[in-house]
């Protein structure tokens, strides 16, 4: 006879499925209602390159064409180049990301059946399904992060059941993934010390940081079009007084509190030994961004805390000396995962966008339209917001205000996007799309189609 799936089995999968077709709808909503960015447009035109079996390039960080390569390593992305063959849609980079977080669910969750028991690897994959981290992601475009998220848990499961293969592996697939990534592995390096495996851990440690360097002052340079890893440019004066500065500000308060929060427990466990490089990385660095809780960068950390918690919860079920603290200690653990379920929540409530909806949003059914009347590889400019709706068929570029102080378009699109109702670079403050709107008849530019809010010019005939 076939055995059945255990429930916790199905609970897991359960909630890695629900989570990934959640935030596959997620994104694609804020694609449809144009709420995403230049970000996704970037990595879109770098798996369009791909495809082609050409450099990643990218018009929409430089008209010139950007080898993304020279900015950040993020050769993994290629592995999307055989579905976008198939599917040459930039929405499939959306549902790519949504499965991977879901993988990386399922993963956690798999191996937290075999440590905690069901009701804890439910309650837990609920947890790293509706963190902080992982919403902050779906909701902010598509990053190369989408594959460290799943690979980071696999190499907890590799550490913990000591599968050195499949560690190994794991690991190369993280330096692919980004330069910085050798922090996470660097960090698991630091797990493997503490568990007593000082030779690997030494080993990893070490080739984590010699990888690193590799990337930042060789590969990187040698691919970038400054010819240098740009991104040390970021540290102002001497590297001490940066994370001096970066570790007293109320940026890097928030960041640990809400870090320490998600944790719980999982503060002693030796996972979380990970964070370590990987914060000390942040200070390092002069970019604020690094030291928030918005954006992508934390996906990632929302993996070490839930492993790390439970490891500790592991412990604790079979402590035979804390009989009395042990149940009131993992009660606060658990009103801890469900205080971060629901701030999770209340994330995509407030940043989801999920209210603009096309059938009532003029601006969404005019920029729809005026995207299929760009001919297909024409040169496109268009707003942050409007350029991923691009890529598929053309060569798109950013405008921006600066254009405003210029004589004559910095560059020679044969065709420029308007939309006076944008959000892109605080338009609706100062209003520079409107702006652009009348200054582009004088650089010789002619309406082909206008609706109440958005326009669409060529220099062509038509």
């Amino acid at each position: 006879m076939k055995r059945r799936p255990t429930p916790g089995l199905v609970g897991v999968l359960l909630v890695a499925f629900i989570a990934a077709l959640g935030y596959s709808m997620i994104s694609l909503h804020r694609y449809v209602t144009f709420q995403l960015g230049e970000d996704l447009a970037i990595f879109g035109q770098a798996v369009r390159g791909y495809s082609q079996f050409e450099a990643p390039l990218s018009s929409s960080k430089s008209p010139d064409g950007f080898n993304l390569l020279g900015d950040h390593f993020t050769p993994i992305v290629a592995l999307l180049a055989p579905l976008y063959r198939l599917w040459p849609n930039i929405q499939l980079l959306l549902v790519a990301q949504a499965l991977l977080f879901g993988l990386a669910i399922f993963v956690t969750g798999l191996h937290l059946l075999k440590q905690v028991g069901a009701k804890w690897a439910v309650l837990l994959s609920v947890g790293l399904a509706c963190s902080w981290g992982l919403v902050h992601a779906v909701l902010f475009d598509f990053h190369e992060i989408a594959f460290a998220v799943p690979l980071l848990a696999i190499a907890f499961v590799c550490v913990a059941n000591e599968y050195w293969a499949g560690l190994a592996i794991t690991v190369m697939l993280l330096w692919i993934t980004k330069e910085d990534c050798t922090f996470l592995t660097a960090g698991l390096g630091l797990v493997l010390l503490a568990r007593r495996r000082v030779r690997a851990g030494v080993l990893l440690g070490g080739t984590s940081v010699a990888v690193f360097l590799l990337l930042t002052k060789i590969v990187i340079p040698a691919l970038s079009y400054w010819g240098r890893y740009t991104y040390f440019d970021v540290v102002s004066g001497p590297w001490w007084q940066t994370v001096g500065h970066n570790f007293l500000s109320t940026a890097f308060a928030t960041f640990l509190v809400v870090v320490t929060l998600t944790l719980g427990v999982g503060v002693v466990s030796p996972y979380a030994l990970v964070l370590l490089p990987v914060v000390a990385s942040r200070l390092a660095s002069a970019n604020p961004v690094y030291l928030g809780i918005d954006h992508h960068y934390n996906a990632v950390v929302m993996v070490i805390c839930v492993f790390a918690a439970g490891d500790v919860i592991s412990r604790l079920q079979n402590h035979s000396t804390l009989t009395t603290t042990r149940p009131r200690i993992l009660k606060v653990q658990a009103v801890l995962v469900a205080a971060g379920i629901i701030y999770g929540g209340s994330l995509v409530i407030g940043l989801g966008g999920l209210e603009r909806q096309v059938n009532s949003c003029i601006e969404c059914q005019e920029l729809t339209s005026a995207s299929t009347l760009v001919p297909s590889n024409a040169l496109v400019a268009a707003d942050s917001y409007v350029v991923a709706h691009l890529v598929d068929s053309s060569v798109p570029i950013l405008t921006g205000p600066d254009w405003l102080d210029k004589t004559s378009p910095p560059f020679s699109p044969s065709w420029v996007i308007v939309d006076i109702a944008s959000s892109a670079l605080n338009n609706r403050a100062t209003g520079w799309q409107t702006d652009l709107n009348d200054i582009l008849p004088t650089w010789g530019y002619h309406v082909v189609w206008s609706g109440s809010v958005v326009s669409v010019w060529t220099t062509g005939s038509t």
